[in-house]
C-alpha cells in the first residue's frame, strides 16, 4: 500500500493516516486503489474519506450498494451476514463459503467468521 501511495503522489501523508486507511479497508485491493484515486483525483482528504466512507454518496457507495443489492436479493445470505456482524459466526458451512467467496467475510471456519474489512462491518451494520 505504501508503494501504491507513493505511485499516486503520496496523498496519504502520515503513518497515522495510513493506519486509518488500513484499519478501514484492511488492504482490500479494489478499495485501496479506489481510496487512492479519490484522494488524488477528487482531492479528498483521509479524514473526509473516513467520514464519508459509508455514505450513500461516499467514495465507496457504488461498490457497497452492489453488495447490498445482492444480499437483499438473497434473504438467507443477508441474515447470515448479520449473524457474522453480531456473533462472528455463520449459521451454515454453505452460507459461510458463499459469503467468503463473494469477498464479504474472511475466516478459517464458520465459527470464526469476520467481515472482510471495517468498511463492510460499518456499512452492513447500518443497512441490514
Amino acid at each position: 500500500v505504501a508503494t501504491l501511495n507513493w505511485q499516486h503522489g503520496s496523498p496519504i501523508k502520515t503513518i497515522q493516516e495510513m493506519d486509518a486507511v488500513m484499519d478501514l479497508l484492511r488492504g482490500h485491493p479494489y478499495l485501496v486503489r479506489k481510496a487512492l484515486y479519490v484522494l488524488t483525483m477528487q482531492k479528498y482528504t483521509v479524514e473526509k474519506i473516513m467520514v464519508k466512507a459509508c455514505d450513500e454518496d461516499g467514495p465507496f457507495s457504488d461498490h457497497l450498494q452492489s453488495y447490498l443489492w445482492r444480499l437483499q436479493k438473497n434473504p438467507e445470505m443477508s441474515r447470515a451476514m448479520k449473524d457474522v456482524l453480531e456473533t462472528q459466526s455463520c449459521p451454515t458451512d454453505l452460507l459461510f463459503y458463499q459469503l467468503r467467496s463473494s469477498g464479504l467475510i474472511y475466516g478459517s471456519s464458520r465459527s470464526k467468521a469476520l467481515p472482510r474489512c471495517e468498511l463492510y462491518a460499518q456499512y452492513f451494520r447500518r443497512h441490514l
